[in-house]
C-alpha cells in the first residue's frame, strides 16, 4: 500500500494520541521557531532597476543581515507581472519564497486580467506594506492651465479633446487618470505607451497633453520648465514637492499612491508571517534606509499582516470599480 505524507502524519499522530490538527500545528510552530534556516527567495515581477526592484533589494539586504541568511532577489518579469505572481502563488507555503507585490500585481490584475491561472485574492498571505509613492499630475506647458480647477474647466468645455499618456494599460499612472475622470466627470483620451520614458518624451514634445508620473522623473521636468506640475496624488503634501497641493484639495476623495508590499503564498504559517512583518516594520524605520527610499520617491511604511490584508482588499475593490465603470480592457 502506498503511504502518502498525510497518512504517515495521521498514523504518527494516532500513535501519540494527538489530534491531527494539533500535530500539524505543532510541526508548523516548530518550523517557524527555526525560520529561516536556509536562503529566502524574494521574487520581483519586474525587470531590474525600477522602484519595486530597488525596494526589494534594500529590504532583502536588511532582512539577510538580521536573519543571518541570504535573501536572494529574483526578477521574474513578464505578462504584466503575472509570471512572477503565478510562480509565487504556486510555491510551497513555507516562507522561503516571497514576492514584492504591487498595486498592479495584487489589486488591479485581480479584475483586469482574465488570463490569470491563480486566485489573486486568496492565493497569497499579506505580510506587510513596504513602500508607497505619490504621483504628480503633469501638463505640457502649451495647455493654458496653472491649477487643477483651470484644467478641469478646459476639459469640461472640450470633452475628449485632451489626451493623457501612461506606461500602459493597468499601470498606476493609467489607473490614476481613470479614477480622475470618474471623480471629476471629465473625458480624456488615453494614449498608452510601452513604458514611462517614451510617454514623457511625447509629453514634453506636446504629442500628448497630460499625464501622471512618479516624483523622481516628474520633478526634474517640472523644475526645468519643460513640464508644468499641478498637484500630487497623495492625501497630503509631500516633501518631494512641498509646493504642490494634494489633488483632493480640488477633487474630494481622490487619493492614489503606488505601493509595494511583501506577500507569501497562502497557508504560510502565521508565526512566519508575523516574524517577517515585525522585521519589515523595523527595517522601514532605519536611518540608513529612509534616505535611500527617498531617492526613488518612496516612503517606507511597514504594518501588521491583518492591516496590510485590509489595505489590499480596499485596493482590490477600488480598482475593480474603476475597471468596471470605465470598461477598461487589457492590452
Amino acid at each position: 500500500m502506498r503511504l502518502t505524507r498525510r497518512k504517515i502524519i495521521r498514523a504518527a499522530s494516532a500513535a501519540l494520541a494527538i489530534p491531527l490538527g494539533s500535530f500539524v500545528k505543532a510541526q508548523s510552530a516548530k518550523a517557524a521557531a527555526t525560520y529561516p534556516d536556509r536562503p529566502i527567495h524574494l521574487i520581483v515581477p519586474f525587470a531590474p532597476g525600477g522602484i519595486t526592484d530597488i525596494s526589494a533589494r534594500l529590504l532583502g539586504t536588511k532582512l539577510g543581515e538580521r536573519f543571518g541568511q541570504a535573501v536572494i532577489v529574483e526578477n521574474r518579469a513578464g505578462g504584466n507581472q503575472i509570471i512572477g505572481t503565478e510562480y509565487v502563488a504556486n510555491s510551497a507555503p513555507d516562507g522561503y519564497t516571497l514576492i514584492m507585490g504591487t498595486m498592479g500585481s495584487h489589486a488591479v490584475n485581480a479584475s483586469l486580467r482574465k488570463d490569470l491561472k491563480i486566485d489573486i485574492k486568496n492565493g497569497f498571505a499579506p505580510i506587510s506594506l513596504v513602500t508607497v509613492q505619490p504621483l504628480v499630475l503633469l501638463l505640457n506647458p502649451k495647455i493654458k492651465a496653472t491649477s487643477v480647477d483651470q484644467l478641469l474647466q478646459l476639459c469640461k468645455t472640450n470633452p475628449s479633446k485632451y489626451t493623457y499618456g501612461s506606461a500602459g494599460v493597468g499601470t498606476t499612472a493609467h489607473m490614476a487618470a481613470e479614477l480622475f475622470q470618474i471623480k471629476t466627470g471629465v473625458k480624456l483620451t488615453h494614449v498608452p505607451y510601452k513604458g514611462s520614458s517614451p510617454m514623457l518624451i511625447d509629453l514634453i514634445g506636446g504629442v500628448i497633453d497630460l499625464a501622471f508620473d512618479y516624483a523622481p522623473t516628474a520633478i526634474p521636468q517640472m523644475n526645468s520648465g519643460r513640464l508644468r506640475a499641478l498637484a500630487v496624488t497623495s492625501a497630503e503634501k509631500t516633501e518631494f514637492a512641498p509646493d504642490l497641493p494634494p489633488m483632493n484639495k480640488y477633487v474630494p476623495g481622490f487619493q492614489v499612491t503606488a505601493w509595494q508590499g511583501l506577500f507569501a503564498p497562502a497557508r504560510t504559517s502565521a508565526d512566519v508571517l508575523n516574524l517577517l512583518s515585525r522585521e519589515v516594520q523595523q527595517i522601514m524605520k532605519l536611518p540608513d534606509i529612509i534616505p535611500k527610499l527617498r531617492e526613488i520617491g518612496a516612503e517606507g511604511v511597514g504594518n501588521k499582516p491583518d492591516e496590510f490584508a485590509s489595505f489590499v482588499q480596499d485596493e482590490i475593490e477600488l480598482w475593480a470599480n474603476v475597471i468596471r465603470t470605465n470598461n477598461i480592457q487589457p492590452e
